[in-house]
């Protein structure tokens, strides 16, 4: 689950009030980033166009140019340490929420295909979240070459499964994660044959 923050005391309400604003861009280092902004903005009928660009290389910097006032919104990950770090430096964050009109999601699709809409409540580390806010979420995909052997796919896959505890204490992020959702269709991916056979073995497979 991703996000554009502000200041809790910005008089930002909304990704559409970005406009002529200063929005991290470039993420030369981090590519898929800059279309994930952009893919924000197209939900609420922006471009990068529509707001000042200030190129950055990576998340961290953008992170550090929020925190030091030379951008008006921070993009990031929910519930990441990142974030915890930046609110505290400027006295709260809070995240400005996701259209989820049809016609919003469909420009943000156009833009990012396998983003989606889903609901946060607040919560521990949801710094920037006071209620049930809808937010843009990608699903991680684990890459692995076509020749990597069914045996090995297989063994990956059962221990992910099995660990989220240990996931989530490596990184609060995967506290979202769902084993249930493992399987489910990513556009334009196909799935290991060593995948599958674990899927189909907790009944997983075919995706429900």
């Amino acid at each position: 689950m991703v996000a554009l923050h502000v200041r809790k005391d910005s008089n930002i309400r909304s990704i559409k009030d970005l406009k002529g604003k200063r929005v991290p861009s470039g993420y030369h280092a981090q590519k898929a980033i800059h279309r994930s902004i952009e893919a924000h903005l197209a939900n609420a009928g922006l471009t990068y166009d529509d707001v000042k660009q200030v190129p950055v290389p990576n998340a961290a910097r953008g992170a550090e140019d929020f925190g030091n006032g030379k951008t008006d919104a921070l993009f990031f990950a929910l519930g990441s340490a990142a974030v915890m770090e930046v609110s505290t430096k400027v006295g709260g964050l809070r995240v400005l929420p996701i259209d989820d009109s049809p016609e919003a999601v469909a420009r943000m699709q156009k833009i990012s295909p396998p983003m989606y809409v889903s609901e946060v409540k607040p919560g521990p580390t949801m710094e920037g979240i006071t209620g049930p806010t809808k937010v843009a979420t990608q699903d991680t995909v684990f890459y692995t070459h076509v020749k990597v052997s069914d045996d090995l796919v297989y063994k990956v896959v059962k221990a992910i499964h099995a660990n989220k505890e240990d996931l989530a204490a490596s990184f609060a992020g995967f506290r979202s994660f769902s084993v249930q959702r493992m399987s489910m269709p990513v556009p334009k991916v196909d799935f290991h044959p060593g995948a599958i056979k674990f899927y189909k073995e907790v009944g997983l497979w075919p995706p429900k």
